[in-house]
């Protein structure tokens, strides 16, 4: 299901919650490997991970971004998101080379049964 809403996105890069493998992005720091991890409830929401690998030989820059999240109405070929929210994210450049960077993300207002998904666009650098 993820590999098939990337497909047919043209903004960013859609993250499942139950998918086994990272998706990719082409992004203007390089090409990255984004999943999600530790996703758990909490009193606001859900709590999780965003991890994301550079899969070049260079460390990754600081970086921002925007996560969207909601939930998915209708079949992945013809569908709608709904009850939408975003946030901003921020990393700090890496060190060390291929770069794992872990975001801990609080999604308000959303249970983890509700979330159908998450979606990483405008990735770009900051100038530090």
């Amino acid at each position: 299901q993820q590999n098939r809403l990337n497909a047919k996105s043209s903004s960013g890069v859609y993250l499942l919650p139950g998918a086994k493998t990272p998706a990719r992005l082409e992004s203007q720091i390089g090409t990255l490997r984004m999943s999600l991890v530790n996703i758990t409830p909490d009193a606001d929401g859900t709590t999780l991970t965003l991890r994301i690998q550079g899969e070049s030989n260079d460390p990754l820059p600081a970086f921002s971004g925007t996560v969207e999240y909601g939930q998915i109405q209708g079949t992945i070929d013809n569908f709608q998101e709904i009850n939408v929210q975003n946030q901003l994210i921020n990393a700090p450049a890496s060190v060390l080379a291929p770069s794992d960077v872990d975001i801990p993300l609080q999604l308000k207002g959303i249970s983890v049964e509700q979330l159908d998904f998450v979606r990483i666009h405008d990735i770009q650098p900051v100038m530090q």
